[in-house]
């Protein structure tokens, strides 16, 4: 049995956060999905999928934040960055 560093527990435990902030937001676009704020909702999941590295998932919700929100600069920046990588 390896017993974890503190660093990684401190990983786990990041990870486990980001994984539930997107189970909260989808759970809020599931629960409303004609509200005016789902833009919001995911780009909340875009920053998480970012923060866990996930960049297709990512950009997929940073697209659709932005088509619900044209005027979403955080999206349209954080697309130009990625899409320059």
């Amino acid at each position: 049995m390896k017993w974890l560093s503190r660093k990684e527990k401190l990983v786990l435990h990041g990870r486990s956060m980001y994984d539930e902030a997107i189970r909260l937001l989808r759970l809020n676009i599931n629960e409303h999905p004609e509200s005016d704020f789902n833009w919001a909702n995911f780009d909340g999941i875009g920053q998480a999928h970012l923060e866990l590295r996930d960049t297709t998932r990512s950009i997929e919700n940073f697209r659709t934040s932005l088509q619900l929100n044209p005027d979403n600069t955080n999206a349209a920046k954080i697309l130009e960055q990625l899409d320059d990588n």
